[in-house]
């Protein structure tokens, strides 16, 4: 059983703002309304809107949890569902090139994890499918049945050979995806749920909300901030204490994102082995123990989310680097020792 830490509390406090006085009228008479989900991305899920009445808010939310359980089928490298190729489709049929999605979600996310690779020195690769399957044998056996124990060199090495990201093709003339070579497997789990949160924000815009956040798992982002309850604030989970917060953001739209070796992980020996692997040492990643990035509305939920793990992974130069080219807002660093650090 997969085991999910949830990243942050978010708080709403009542603050004044200013704006057009329509607008705050509007707002004014607006409602909060919250709703959780617990099956879909393996973690919980909070959606909180403003509307003018109950009936209005479960429209939202029946819209935003129809996409994220479509979204969640699709990019399970772990089960097949009747009617639809998926990740695991692909992955179980790698080599055969005519089998191909025209899913535009999935092929989208191909193409950005292609793109995304070479912008990140590798420490992004979709196509590490075959090491992070051991990894996460490994993890389930010493959390499910006690059996504790740690990948050989030998083993991960072996899974090197697959962890090829030039087999992941993508055919725009076609709008279609597939992967070329046999044993080449993708994950899409350090993107795919900042990539969920941005289209659930999509659709709430679209559909005239208000206002609103979503929480996925930890991926954070929301839109204007309501005139009768003030911007959102939103907790930053301290790494060393994951029960604590270690700061609190105050935003009418962006998003915050975190990744640390405090989410899913088992000890042997008294180290913790974490899920987030390092692609050079096929180890779990060990420059920090966690990030997080505070980005606004100019950058994309799914660029957010896949900033967290790369900063997670990548030495602090070439961290600070990547944080800097994105123009990123805030990142707090939790170094190895526990030390925290802000860059601006």
């Amino acid at each position: 059983m997969r085991k999910f830490i949830s990243l942050f509390m978010c708080l709403i406090f009542a603050l004044a703002v200013t704006g057009c006085e329509a607008q705050n009228t509007k707002s004014a008479k607006m409602q909060k309304y919250e709703k959780q989900y617990f099956d879909v991305f393996d973690t919980v899920t909070t959606l909180t809107v403003y509307a003018e009445s109950e009936e209005k808010a479960n429209e939202y939310f029946n819209a935003v949890y129809e996409k994220l359980l479509y979204l969640h089928k699709l990019f399970d490298p772990y089960n097949t569902y009747e009617g639809m190729v998926n990740l695991k489709t692909l992955n179980d049929r790698a080599g055969e090139k005519k089998q191909r999605t025209t899913e535009p979600e999935l092929v989208e996310l191909f193409m950005y994890g292609k793109r995304i690779h070479g912008e990140t020195d590798g420490a992004i690769n979709i196509a590490m499918g075959a090491t992070l399957e051991v990894w996460h044998k490994y993890r389930d056996d010493a959390l499910e049945n006690g059996n504790i124990a740690v990948p050989t060199k030998e083993e991960l090495e072996v899974t090197r050979q697959f962890d090829d990201i030039s087999a992941v093709e993508t055919v725009p003339t076609t709008n279609s995806a597939f992967i070329a070579e046999e044993g080449v497997s993708v994950n899409l789990g350090c993107i795919a749920k900042g990539y969920a949160t941005g289209r659930a924000i999509k659709i709430l815009k679209d559909m005239g909300c208000d206002s609103a956040l979503v929480n996925l798992g930890g991926n954070v982002s929301c839109y204007r901030g309501n005139a009768k309850d003030g911007p959102w604030r939103i907790g930053v989970q301290d790494a060393n204490d994951p029960e604590n917060i270690i700061d609190v953001v105050e935003t009418d739209s962006g998003s915050l994102v975190s990744s640390g070796d405090y989410q899913r992980y088992y000890e042997c020996d008294g180290k913790r082995y974490h899920h987030i692997i390092d692609p050079e040492t096929l180890m779990p990643a060990a420059q920090n123990k966690g990030t997080t990035v505070v980005c606004g509305e100019d950058i994309s939920c799914v660029d957010a989310d896949m900033l967290s793990t790369a900063l997670f992974i990548l030495p602090r130069d070439k961290a600070d680097a990547l944080a800097l080219k994105y123009n990123v807002k805030q990142v707090y660093y939790t170094d190895k020792d526990g030390n925290v650090e802000l860059l601006k």
